[in-house]
């Protein structure tokens, strides 16, 4: 198995959801410069941008906000000012309707990403665990057309 065929789609997903080249690189053993040419032959970019726009990526981004709000809070032996108060009430409301908006579809991206993770740590056998990301790479385009069409 070539590998193209082991590792694109982990590497393409890794990227889609924010995960920075040289992170893929490193957890892939991928060379930067072949996760370079996979990004710009397989347009990644405009990828992760369209995934960005999506409510489950938005509501995780505010996660991200919130988790340093909090940070801030128990850095500050919990006390909360009236602003972080409001923000953390605002986001919580905002994300509470981008969470009501999530689909099948991003909930496979979101545990088939995290499966194919583990294989990749626990699994030392590349052919194996190279079946096993294009296994999971058609599971989610079943899914996907299944909800969206093709």
């Amino acid at each position: 198995m070539s590998k193209r065929q082991a590792y694109y789609e982990d590497c393409r997903t890794l990227y889609v959801h924010n995960k920075d080249l040289g992170t893929i690189s490193q957890s892939t053993g991928v060379s930067m410069t072949t996760l370079s040419k996979w990004k710009q032959e397989g347009d990644w970019e405009n990828q992760r941008k369209q995934f960005n726009r999506h409510p489950f990526a938005m509501a995780e981004k505010i996660n991200g906000i919130m988790e340093n709000l909090v940070d801030k809070i128990v850095a500050a032996d919990g006390k909360m000012t009236a602003d972080q108060a409001d923000q953390i009430s605002k986001l919580s409301s905002v994300k509470k309707t981008l969470s009501s908006a999530e689909d099948l579809p991003s909930m496979v991206i979101t545990v088939t990403d995290q499966f194919s993770q583990f294989i990749r740590r626990t699994v030392k056998d590349e052919d194996f665990a190279g079946k096993v990301s294009l296994l999971l790479a058609e599971f989610y385009k079943q899914v996907k057309e299944a909800n969206y069409g093709s």
